[in-house]
């Protein structure tokens, strides 16, 4: 299970790094724009979380949403610290975490091409995934079809739990005040078959 510090050097001066392990929890909210339906045709929303783990292979970024059934808004890719930052070791999806916390990165996994963007910070994590359809899926949506999924996930600075923000902004943060980690089945973005990963879930 990750804790704390197995993946950089942890907490320093009271106030945790991206990469020290703990997870940011919250939300994510999906839009599609279909073509001949226009834009936001379709739109959802659900709980998601992001960490960075240590393992053998260095450090895996991974992203758990659930929106629709569990999973669904989930992938794991491996990766490793660079220039202060990370890169992942993939040649098909290319995601890198600047020293400054800009996200960004693109790829492609089957008829799905990828766009990363965001912004990542000791409190915060907030990471748009764009998937553009380049063929017709196999539910009927037509190539061009274009998924946004939003994730809004936040902790808190230092070692304790995540918890709920005050202010305007309350529905993007998240109200965990527990959660417990728990094994799920997430698409490896790094080219491999489905992964059992340890994932963290709101339990109150």
């Amino acid at each position: 299970m990750p804790d704390a510090g197995t993946a950089d050097a942890g907490v320093r001066d009271g106030i945790g790094t991206p990469f020290d392990g703990r997870p940011y929890l919250g939300s994510v909210e999906v839009r599609a724009d279909v073509p001949g339906q226009g834009a936001g045709a379709i739109r959802d929303s659900g709980r998601g979380s992001i960490h960075l783990e240590r393992n053998d292979a260095g450090v895996a970024l991974v992203l758990a949403g659930n929106i629709k059934v569990e999973g669904d808004a989930s992938f794991f890719l491996d990766g490793r610290r660079a220039d202060g930052g990370w890169r992942s070791r993939s040649e098909e999806v290319q995601v890198g975490i600047d020293a400054d916390g800009t996200v960004a990165g693109h790829g492609r996994m089957g008829d799905q091409q990828l766009r990363f963007d965001g912004r990542v910070s000791p409190t915060d994590f907030d990471l748009d995934v764009e998937v553009t359809l380049a063929a017709a899926s196999a539910k009927g949506l037509p190539a061009g079809t274009r998924f946004v999924f939003a994730y809004r996930l936040r902790r808190d600075a230092g070692d304790g739990p995540a918890t709920a923000s005050d202010g305007a902004d309350d529905e993007a943060r998240t109200s965990c005040r527990r959660f417990v980690w728990r094994v799920r089945n997430i698409a490896d973005f790094s080219g491999g078959p489905m992964r059992m990963i340890q994932v963290p879930e709101c339990v109150g």
